[in-house]
């Protein structure tokens, strides 16, 4: 259920998925071992579809296959380790119902962890994937980011099971208590999210056109340059007597190096107003680097986190595989008095690259990204919703283009204006607003995840200082 919750239009189940689990733990023996069998299973199921990518990897079909699920079984066991790391302190605690706040604290501290270690930090499950059908309870990802909203939904799963368990014990009282905890939980949630999303809207809105590309993964590398910027300028000058202020296009529209030539033809397919930025290849230093550029300008932002295997190998290079560098600082785009806060393609899952861009004075977020890797599987639907998290946890419109799908137009309530789900050429025409003003998280970020961070830090301490000083003192 907790899998399964990510990729449906079931909020209703986010309330009682991990009751089951709460259950198989309460009798104190082998939580170690349960906790590992759920995370696995769970993040096991989440990263499946790592499968589908065997035959886009320039291999024979059976070594693809074999890397496939080398990759899968590692990131899913490392998944585990960490949440297992994180959460395993919690329920030894003898009180049930401290055990399980201690739990609903720690999970998502460990989604956070899973975020923010360097070089193999990965947080593609997150339970509050769950409600992006609805925005009100969504609202408050703007409080203290996609965690704190994990943790109310973890908050509400040990009041239901404290409800089941209070029920089949017969207690009017914890009953009672159970059911007060629960709809104080959901009606503040709810409450919250109406008057956020009833907020006025400012005066500033841009017109922005998206263009979806349509050429698969593999069939991707076969493209010229001459070949992608013929393609985009025919589609472009379709709205050539349309006025319009931003026209984003997928990640590596253009994949190869692009050139001043091929920016001009782009730019002079629509009016002089309109401000192309498409993804692309770019050389600095001899270095190459994933990027999204504004056509005709030196205003760029280079990937900060890549692919491994698709866009650089890990620990070395290899003859005749991706070898694009990764950017070291992320920054803003800036053009025609506009601001917009960028990120490119598997960026969008980690609202930490989006925090400073948010603080720099982005009024606006643009997702560029190539999902045509992920086929037909649940990842498109599942990659798509981190961008509705985002527009909630900062109180911005995000423009989403997607070679072969999903694009959209969030607005900053987390509500999709516009969308397009084939895989097909396709474009859409919005009207997006601006706004500068800062969430909590903006500006105070993962602020109760101190809590559980102390609390996880102590209790290793203090389990390593058990084991360690009596061996020194026997040595002594």
């Amino acid at each position: 259920m907790c899998s399964l919750m990510q990729i449906t239009e079931l909020p209703i189940v986010a309330s009682f998925c991990f009751v089951p689990l709460f259950f198989s733990v309460e009798s104190k023996e082998h939580i170690s071992g349960k906790l590992t069998a759920f995370f696995l299973t769970y993040h096991t199921l989440l990263n499946a579809y790592l499968l589908t990518l065997y035959d886009a990897l320039g291999i024979s079909v059976i070594a693809g296959i074999l890397l496939c699920l080398l990759c899968l079984s590692l990131l899913s066991v490392y998944q585990t380790a960490v949440m297992l790391l994180c959460t395993a302190p919690s329920l030894v605690l003898k009180k049930r119902e401290l055990a399980l706040v201690a739990f609903c604290f720690c999970y998502p501290f460990g989604q956070l962890l899973l975020e923010r270690i360097p070089v193999i930090g990965y947080p593609w499950a997150r339970i509050e994937l769950s409600l992006t059908p609805v925005p009100e309870l969504l609202s408050t990802a703007g409080i203290f980011g996609g965690n704190f909203t994990a943790l109310l939904i973890l908050l509400v799963n040990s009041f239901v099971y404290l409800l089941v368990r209070s029920v089949s014990e017969g207690s009017v009282r914890k009953t009672a208590s159970c059911c007060t905890l629960i709809s104080l939980l959901l009606f503040s949630s709810l409450l919250y999210g109406k008057i956020n999303t009833a907020k006025k809207t400012t005066e500033d809105f841009v017109k922005v056109l998206v263009i979806q590309g349509e050429v698969e993964g593999t069939d991707k590398l076969s493209v010229s340059k001459e070949q992608a910027v013929d393609w985009y300028c025919d589609y472009l000058s379709k709205f050539s007597d349309e006025q319009y202020d931003i026209v984003l296009l997928p990640e590596t529209a253009v994949p190869s190096v692009l050139d001043k030539d091929s920016e001009e033809r782009l730019t002079e397919q629509l009016s002089a107003d309109a401000t192309i930025l498409l993804g692309c290849i770019l050389e600095e230093d001899e270095n190459r680097y994933n990027a999204l550029k504004v056509a005709g300008e030196e205003s760029f932002r280079l990937k900060e986190i890549l692919v491994p295997f698709g866009e650089y190998t890990p620990f070395f290079e290899i003859e005749g595989m991706p070898n694009l560098k990764a950017s070291e600082e992320g920054t803003t785009l800036s053009f025609d008095n506009y601001i917009c806060g960028a990120l490119i393609c598997i960026e969008s899952i980690y609202p930490h690259l989006l925090l400073p861009q948010i603080n720099d004075g982005a009024q606006i977020v643009l997702v560029s990204t190539n999902d045509s890797w992920f086929k037909n599987s649940y990842a498109r639907q599942m990659h798509f919703r981190h961008s509705i998290i985002r527009a909630c946890e900062f109180d911005r419109c995000v423009i989403r283009s997607a070679n072969c799908g999903i694009s959209a137009v969030i607005d900053r309530n987390g509500r999709v204006s516009a969308i397009e789900t084939s895989k097909q050429a396709a474009h859409l025409k919005a009207y997006a607003e601006l706004v500068t003003t800062k969430t909590p998280y903006a500006r105070f970020g993962e602020l109760p995840m101190l809590l559980p961070f102390v609390y996880v830090v102590c209790f290793y301490i203090r389990m390593l200082s058990r084991k360690v000083l009596p061996c020194i003192r026997r040595k002594v």
